[in-house]
């Protein structure tokens, strides 16, 4: 008999048993606002995201996948297995806090439930050799290159490996196994380059690792000028258009606030491109994000006088732009959940500010004093 699998998503508000009263209290009323937003009909995902202190569920919207009998705490599976599907649960106290979960889907299970189930139990059986075997190999890699500092030939020759030899790279890395910070460090840290001893074992992902050594070396050097001077070139091009485009901006930027023409005028005799005044907010994609942050860095403008500034896009592109009016935000317009998502997310904001702010402060205000043994 398979058992019946079910998907299930949850929001978790941490909580771990044996927490103090008021940390029992305020998790528990956190995790019911949660659960009436939902019922008022805010997406699950969005909120999971948002507020979900579930680290590896979190980013997923609070998918944990297809589960089954006798694999979650029991209190989270009776409320899982009590749900008809699309339905969301009360609050659910498991030894990790409170939980709002909600199935998405329903598997049931059946007679045959072997046959049913070979592909996936085979898949299981050779994942679990497979790693077995990694590991058992990995482990030996690490001593053999231990016990043989000086090479890698005799860790080679036992576990039926290849040495590879790879091309020349620097410290910004190469590619493939190359492009990865754990072996750039360990390729250019002093054991191994300096020492000349192999390198401790490298873990790149779950199912690949390596040991390294380096066999040759250059030392930093600056290089022929014929062998970068396209590249120089070509940042120089880039130097000087840069340089030309702002000149011409902040120039742009003194006219127009001297009266002299407006804008418009002014980038149509430049053959800039002149973009329409349109009210933007913070998080608007129609102009660069330099422009956008530019203009909210930007003073109010005074009565009949607008705001001018200009910005460096890179590239060799500049910005020219003018603030006309302001239009502030209404938080008469949102309804009542988005207002109360937006508190908390100033909330929070305030709360990371002061942190940092405290944090400043004690370090400059705290005499520090570092002994050390040897």
């Amino acid at each position: 008999q398979a058992p019946e699998e079910r998907r299930v998503r949850h929001i978790l508000i941490a909580a771990p048993e044996g927490a103090d009263a008021e940390t029992e209290a305020e998790a528990k009323a956190r995790a019911e606002d949660i659960y009436e937003r939902l019922q008022k009909g805010e997406k699950f995902e969005e909120l999971a995201k948002a507020l979900s202190e579930d680290p590896g569920s979190k980013e997923q919207g609070g998918d944990l996948g297809w589960i089954s009998p006798g694999i979650m705490a029991k209190a989270f599976e009776e409320a899982a297995y009590a749900l008809q599907k699309g339905e969301i649960s009360k609050l659910v106290r498991t030894p990790f806090g409170f939980h709002v979960l909600q199935v998405v889907d329903i598997k049931s299970g059946g007679e045959g439930g072997f046959e049913a189930m070979r592909d996936r139990v085979e898949a299981a059986y050779r994942r679990q050799q497979a790693e077995q075997l990694l590991f058992d190999k990995a482990e030996k890699l690490a001593d053999l290159t231990y016990e043989n500092p000086d090479s890698l030939e005799v860790a080679a020759e036992e576990l039926g490996l290849k040495v590879q030899q790879s091309d020349w790279f620097d410290r910004n890395g190469g590619t493939g196994p190359l492009a990865s910070p754990k072996v750039v460090g360990a390729a250019f840290s002093e054991d191994v380059l300096q020492e000349g001893h192999n390198s401790e074992l490298i873990e790149l992902d779950e199912d690949r690792v390596l040991v390294l050594r380096v066999v040759e070396h250059e030392a930093e050097q600056i290089p022929p000028f014929e062998q970068v001077k396209e590249k120089v070139t070509q940042a120089l091009k880039r130097e000087k258009a840069s340089e030309l485009a702002r000149k011409e901006g902040e120039a742009l930027v003194a006219a127009v606030n001297s009266g002299d023409a407006s804008l418009e005028k002014l980038a149509q005799e430049k053959g800039w491109k002149y973009i329409e005044p349109a009210f933007l907010g913070r998080q608007a994609t129609q102009v660069p994000a330099a422009v956008v942050k530019k203009a909210f860095e930007l003073p109010r403008p005074d009565a009949g006088k607008a705001s001018v500034a200009g910005t460096d896009l890179g590239a060799g592109d500049y910005a020219v732009l003018v603030v006309q009016a302001v239009k502030d935000g209404d938080p008469a317009s949102l309804d009542e959940a988005a207002r109360k998502r937006e508190m908390e997310q100033l909330a929070s904001r305030k709360g990371n500010a002061q942190f940092n702010l405290m944090g400043r402060f004690l370090r400059e205000k705290a005499d520090v004093e570092i002994t050390q043994e040897k």
